[in-house]
């Protein structure tokens, strides 16, 4: 089970309230619970400030924009050739990804897992990918 944040909490040590971005959308409009329950809040503190709370983000978190089955069926046709095992098996697995809870999640866990080099030439980061040539005379 998913652990659920409150929508606010107050520090007294900081003197703050701090209140998630979509409790903030429900407080700005007048009459609503969440509107009423800031309110109080307000009165009940009003020397504390109010600010949002920042989602912490993952600096080490890789991403991969656009990636697309097409991509990765791509992907594999130019690094494996047409009658690889590899295409063969990636068509097993956007089959079986039909069944799964989180399909696209299952078909990207198995290319990254096969294909780790995507990571270094990841055609959406717009740097093409570094190619040594033998300088023949």
């Amino acid at each position: 089970m998913k652990k659920t944040q409150a929508p606010y909490k107050v520090n007294h040590a900081t003197q703050t309230i701090r209140i998630s971005k979509d409790y903030a959308r429900k407080a700005s409009t007048i009459g609503t619970t969440e509107y009423n329950q800031l309110k109080q809040l307000m009165t009940d503190f009003p020397n504390y400030e109010i600010q949002q709370r920042q989602n912490d983000s993952n600096p080490k978190k890789v991403t991969y924009a656009n990636l697309t089955y097409t991509k990765m069926e791509d992907y594999i046709r130019t690094r494996e050739g047409n009658g690889s095992p590899f295409l063969q098996q990636f068509e097993s697995i956007l089959k079986l990804s039909k069944i799964q809870a989180g399909s696209y999640a299952y078909v990207k866990k198995w290319f990254l897992a096969n294909f780790p080099d995507y990571r270094d030439f990841c055609p959406d980061s717009g740097i093409p990918p570094v190619l040594t040539l033998n300088a023949a005379n």
